[in-house]
């Protein structure tokens, strides 16, 4: 790091308050002000109601995908003024990896700084020629899209990765990438090392003061200097903060960095006269939390954030469990916003495919139904037209109204373990922070309890059925290999049996074999609001075939007159 960014960074941390004495303590126990102290400062800040939408920019986005060198400052805020009318109440613009930037900082690199007139690659080049062109206008992105927020009544947050890992998975090397920054390359010490298999050991080790201290200096600049009116940091790229041996007993280190953080926010909010609320973005369940050095109970029981945003990594599902979440911040303030993860994603040969509305609503309702404060939509963007098409806003306004979707149809599912789309560059174990075991794949054996799927909604077929609304229900479990004319089952939902009148077996025209049981639910047994369990118990295998069946995914449509 140049000693113009290492005296910066100095400077703007003990500018924030906390003094060499504050810095000493965090060196020594990973705390700062004590629980009591910032409990009590923030106790009396009051908290924004709730936006129906959060919406999330990952900041390149805007200056690299869509616009050619140089780009018109009224392209800028294309994006945001897209949204507008669509149901989103919170912008949040991210700051980049949090190494080098996207914008006009002194305590980190600048982008175009960094590359030193050479760019790793085309996109690179838009991002930081278009910025320094910006920036160089008196057009500091983050300034102008803040400003643009407030005329569309739209709240702006600004986020920071916590430890971003583009850089570490590149096919160039991190070494040889411009956006490493030049921090991360003069302190290799900070480093959390480990398996040279694994991108994870490039990251930032936050067991260091110096990180924690680097890491608040940005965010004291960002929260002084942009009109904001909220601060997140996102947990989630890249999940990895302490070395995994020892992650889960770094957690009070943590919980003192955030205490820290709380500490910043309360006194810049206090001199601009308004309170700068905390968000975080982190794993999907408390116990992934635990793992990682996240002890997301003591940061609610302390007040140190606002808002927790549980979300999945990089995979579109609607299996975050919310309610444990919901319990977690019993009893105070702090809102629960599940993430929507993703618009598509790539699939077979790299070929992007759009996921349909039916289970964005899908997706919504069910969230809505857990009785949250509001959704978050991470990478909603992502390789889709930009600013936005109109089949987006449309989705954004009617996932943004749990009214409107109810007699919407839906497809609700089950998610499979493995991110097969994500394999070419990132280790599949990380596709699940916890290493919990998913609902599928599982392959099926005859135990006599039979297995249980738990598929959460959020409709009332039976209401939509008194009410002459309801079109079909059908209940899809793809079982690729399965024989109708020699294996044996039975199903139930909800502890009813299901006539095997109603189940059938298509066979698929591509794989001239069958591929899933489809049930007609229209008549009954109607799945019900919340959580359902479909229990296949398995009874026969056809004796002369050896290879097993598998519970590969599971689907439940609904659609309405």
């Amino acid at each position: 790091m140049s000693d113009r960014h290492s005296n910066a960074t100095r400077r703007l941390f003990l500018q924030a308050g906390l003094g060499a004495s504050a810095a000493a303590g965090l060196a020594e126990s990973g705390s700062g002000a004590s629980a009591a102290e910032t409990s009590s400062a923030v106790a009396t800040a009051p908290r924004p109601a709730s936006p129906r939408l959060i919406y999330n920019d990952d900041g390149f986005s805007v200056v690299a995908l869509p616009h050619r060198v140089p780009m018109r400052v009224e392209q800028l805020t294309d994006l945001i003024d897209q949204l507008a009318g669509t149901g989103v109440g919170r912008y949040v613009f991210c700051l980049g990896n949090g190494r080098v930037a996207a914008h006009d900082t002194q305590v980190a690199d600048r982008y175009w700084e960094a590359a030193a007139g050479r760019y790793d690659k085309p996109m690179d080049y838009r991002v930081g020629e278009n910025t320094r062109l910006l920036v160089a206008q008196g057009m500091d992105p983050p300034a102008v899209l803040g400003r643009r927020a407030r005329e569309l009544g739209i709240e702006y947050y600004l986020s920071l990765r916590m430890n971003d890992a583009h850089f570490a998975y590149s096919k160039e090397g991190p070494d040889k990438s411009h956006t490493a920054g030049s921090f991360w390359r003069k302190f290799p010490e900070y480093r959390l090392g480990g398996s040279q298999d694994h991108y994870a050991r490039h990251l930032f080790d936050y067991s260091h003061p110096a990180v924690r201290d680097f890491r608040l200096a940005y965010i004291e600049e960002a929260c002084r200097k942009y009109p904001i009116d909220g601060f997140e940091l996102d947990f989630m790229r890249h999940p990895f903060f302490f070395p995994p041996e020892v992650a889960a007993d770094r957690a009070d280190v943590m919980t003192g960095f955030m205490r820290s953080v709380r500490q910043l926010l309360t006194a810049v909010g206090e001199e601009k006269k308004t309170p700068l609320p905390l968000q975080v973005l982190v794993p999907r369940t408390l116990e992934a939390c635990r793992l990682v050095g996240i002890d997301l109970e003591a940061w609610v029981r302390e007040g140190l954030v606002d808002a927790i945003v549980p979300k999945h990594f990089i995979q579109f599902n609607m299996e975050i469990p919310v309610e444990s979440f919901q319990a977690a911040v019993q009893g105070t303030s702090v809102e629960v916003y599940p993430c929507i993860e993703q618009r598509g994603e790539a699939g077979k040969g790299e070929a992007w495919h759009v996921f349909p509305d039916e289970k964005f609503r899908a997706v919504a309702a069910r969230y809505w139904q857990a009785g949250v404060g509001g959704l978050y939509l991470y990478n909603f963007f992502n390789h889709r037209p930009h600013p936005l098409c109109q089949d987006d806003r449309r989705v954004l306004r009617e996932i943004s109204d749990p009214q409107s979707l109810q007699l919407r149809d839906k497809c609700y599912f089950l998610t499979a373990a493995e991110n097969e789309g994500r394999r070419h560059y990132m280790p599949t174990k990380t596709t699940d922070l916890a290493g919990e075991e998913r609902q599928i794949p599982r392959p099926l054996d005859e135990r006599p309890e039979g297995h249980d799927f738990v598929l959460s909604i959020g409709d009332d077929p039976a209401d939509a059925q008194r009410r002459g609304l309801l079109q079909r229900v059908l209940l899809r479990i793809e079982t690729p290999g399965i024989l109708p004319e020699g294996d044996a089952w039975e199903l139930e939902l909800n502890g009813v049996p299901i006539p095997a009148d109603r189940q059938t077996c298509l066979p698929d025209p591509i794989a001239f074999a069958e591929r899933a049981i489809d049930v007609d639910l229209t008549a009954g047994p109607w799945p019900v609001p919340g959580p359902n369990v479909v229990r296949l118990r398995w009874l026969r295998r056809h004796p002369s075939v050896a290879s097993p069946v598998v519970v590969s995914g599971i689907e439940l449509r609904i659609e309405y007159v």
